[in-house]
């Protein structure tokens, strides 16, 4: 409990510190929460709501290891579904692309991605001393760019 109580309060800083506006689900237009509440029929007793001027997303923390992200437009479409991964979820055939295409750079943060364009593995990596990159994957784990 406390992993996620911390995680909450990590997800309202960050919100905080990049200009979003925190909002209560009753101030959400009521087709962005249909939409929503089809797509995610669980426990939302963890959902933050986030307004930007142009779409509303809400972060669901489902246990500590998985955190959710969806977005949709201030009309209820959906614009994507964006997963926080640990490193080692990734598949072995990403990793090996990756120490070929970035070596000696770690890796700094994971997320999966399913919008209309796809679905994507965005990695981001780090250097001690060259600027960070971020690679993109298809699921099946080819390179994309």
């Amino acid at each position: 409990m406390k992993k996620i109580t911390t995680i909450v309060f990590s997800l309202f800083a960050i919100s905080y510190a990049y200009g979003q506006k925190v909002v209560k689900e009753s101030e959400v237009p009521a087709a962005v929460i249909k939409t929503y509440n089809v797509q995610n029929t669980l426990s939302k007793e963890s959902d933050v709501w986030k307004e930007y001027p142009d779409k509303y997303t809400v972060d669901w923390i489902q246990d500590a290891e998985h955190t959710y992200t969806f977005a949709y437009t201030k009309t209820g479409e959906w614009i994507n579904r964006v997963e926080t991964l640990q490193a080692s979820k990734l598949p072995n055939n990403v990793k090996k692309d990756l120490n070929k295409r970035f070596p000696d750079y770690q890796i700094d943060s994971v997320i999966s991605e399913i919008s209309n364009e796809g679905k994507f593995y965005v990695v981001t990596v780090k250097h001690a001393t060259l600027p960070a990159a971020t690679a993109y994957y298809l699921m099946s784990g080819q390179f994309v760019k």
